[in-house]
């Protein structure tokens, strides 16, 4: 009796998964959320200019798809942006911050 209550309880799990996986997102339909870019203030970017830059490139692909927009993304965008690499810390190395192992 015990068997029939788990073995109908996974058969209504499984049932309601299945519903769930057939909703729409957010975007509707199968388009996902194609086209719904917010539009972004620059003026509280960390980079005003560069985040110009990109809105800019944004705005030139906007009617390309696919590897003809990714073309088009990588000649508009500016370069990215090389950062110095962090100093100090915990992380990384021989030894990391585990104190060392036993022997």
């Amino acid at each position: 009796m015990k068997q029939s209550y788990v073995i109908a309880g996974g058969f209504a799990a499984l049932l309601l998964s299945f519903s769930a996986h057939a909703q729409p997102g957010p975007g509707g339909g199968m388009g996902g959320m194609a086209g719904t870019v917010k539009a972004v203030d620059c003026s509280k970017a960390r980079n005003a200019q560069r985040c110009e830059a990109r809105q800019k490139a944004r705005e030139a692909c906007k009617g390309k798809y696919g590897p003809d927009r990714r073309a088009c993304q990588r000649e508009q965008n500016p370069p990215p942006v090389k950062r110095a690499p962090r100093q100090g810390g915990m992380g990384g190395g021989m030894g990391g911050g585990m104190g060392g192992m036993a022997r």
